[in-house]
């Protein structure tokens, strides 16, 4: 059973690998990546209290660069869908059967 999982956890990764929004989250990550502009306001970010109106000016400015709402967007996107997966595989991994059941 183990072992019938972990092939069926490949196949699951390997879909997900060929997925158009798996390929275009790591396109914008990429991109994102690149944009030293944006690396410097995502540090500053990390650093302010997220209760202060600093924090909150940051982070409307962050949202206000498309390249990254479209990150975020893809990453919520993937985010349920592997909430779906787990979900699945729980209702997959809880059925218990018992061989000797009583009468």
């Amino acid at each position: 059973m183990k072992e019938k999982m972990n092939e069926m956890m490949d196949t699951i990764l390997s879909i997900l690998d060929r997925d158009e929004r798996v390929i275009a989250l790591k396109r914008q990550k990429q991109k994102l990546i690149q944009d030293e502009y944006l690396l410097t306001q995502l540090q500053t970010l990390r650093t302010l209290d997220p209760y202060s109106d600093e924090y909150k000016k940051q982070k409307q400015q962050l949202f206000q660069n498309p390249d990254f709402v479209k990150f975020k967007q893809l990453e919520n996107e993937i985010d349920f869908l592997i909430l779906e997966i787990n979900q699945k595989l729980k209702s997959l991994t809880e059925e218990r059967s018992c061989n000797h059941e009583n009468y």
